[in-house]
Parts: structure tokens; C-alpha cells; sequence
């Protein structure tokens, strides 16, 4: 029986901020220099917020601070998914874990209201683990106080989805909010 449902929150519940601005913004030569140096590392609380955005910022000639507002502006949360989530969270325990720097994740889901829907919250960079570490989502489980069988995490990448199965949680590839309603009944009923 499914007592908790486990939602990403980047490419699920909000768009994908981070993916998207250094798609557009960065430098597509020292991407992956970026990713290594600053992405990583934030996603693990290895270095601050701020040094993130002022690390990434310096790459496109901008302050720390002008790129953190970019993200935050381009944070939309998908109206179908919360509306999904304020229909399950009187029936199920409900979670976020998700892979990210904790303060401006923190941020917009105190912004946007919804963060008393969900049961717990796991921030991969208060953690010091990131998915598809197997301990992440164990931590999470233990927060639910549920066992994997009785889980399913959502989440819009395959190797993520994969790393919860294995631990014996069932898992939906997130693609768009009628599947994600279809393959829930599924599971659900």
C-alpha cells in the first residue's frame, strides 16, 4: 500500500532554472569547467550560495547577485503539478527531494506557498548527498517513516528513477502532468 509520494522539484514541480540558464547564458566552452568547479559542488553544500552565483556569474560579466535574481525570475512552478499535490497531500505523505542549492530553493518555494504541503523536504545541499546516491533517497524514506514498497518518487530523469527502483521504491519518469496522473492511478488503485 502507498502511503508517500516523492516529487523532484526542478523539472517536476518548478522548471528546470539551473539546465535552462546555462544553456542560454553560459559560456557553452567552459560548460562543463562550470559545472565541475561551481555546479557540483553547490548541489553538495561543498561551497556557499554565494560563491556559486559569483562563480558562475563571473563567466557571463555578471554579478553573483544579478545571476541569483535571473534564476529566481526564471522559477516557474508548474500550475498542473501543485494543483496534483494539493489533491494528494490530505491522502498521502508527501516529500521533495531534490538536488540543489538550499537557500534559493528555499526561497522560491517559500515564494510560491506550497512548501507546508509536503510532509518533509530533502535538499541535496543541507544533506551533503546528491540523487541518485542511494542514501539520499533512504534519508528521505526514514523522514516519511516509510519502507521503499510503500513510496513512489517522480522525478524527470531516468538514472534518478532508476537509483530509487533499485532500493525497491517505485518510480514514475516525469514527461508531462497526464501521464504523470495516468501512471499515479496505476499505482495508486
Amino acid at each position: 500500500m502507498i502511503k508517500a509520494i516523492i516529487f523532484d522539484f526542478y523539472g517536476v514541480i518548478c522548471n528546470e532554472v539551473g539546465s535552462n540558464w546555462y544553456k542560454t547564458r553560459a559560456p557553452q566552452e567552459s560548460l562543463s569547467e562550470l559545472k565541475s568547479k561551481y555546479d557540483q559542488p553547490s548541489d553538495l553544500g561543498a561551497i556557499s550560495e554565494e560563491m556559486f552565483f559569483e562563480g558562475i556569474g563571473a563567466s557571463v560579466n555578471a554579478s553573483g547577485e544579478e545571476v541569483r535574481q535571473e534564476w529566481l525570475d526564471a522559477a516557474v512552478l508548474n500550475k498542473e503539478i501543485i494543483s496534483l499535490i494539493q489533491e494528494l497531500e490530505s491522502i498521502y505523505k508527501l516529500a521533495i527531494c531534490s538536488n540543489g542549492p538550499s537557500k534559493i530553493f528555499r526561497e522560491i518555494l517559500n515564494e510560491k506557498e506550497i512548501k507546508n504541503a509536503f510532509y518533509t523536504i530533502v535538499c541535496s545541499s543541507e544533506i551533503g548527498m546528491v540523487k541518485p546516491n542511494h542514501d539520499i533517497y533512504l534519508l528521505t524514506l526514514d523522514k516519511l517513516r516509510v519502507r521503499p514498497e510503500e513510496a513512489i518518487f517522480i522525478d524527470d530523469r531516468e538514472v534518478n528513477i532508476q537509483a530509487a527502483k533499485e532500493l525497491g521504491i517505485q518510480g514514475i519518469l516525469y514527461t508531462n502532468t497526464p501521464k504523470l496522473r495516468t501512471s499515479l492511478s496505476l499505482l495508486l488503485n
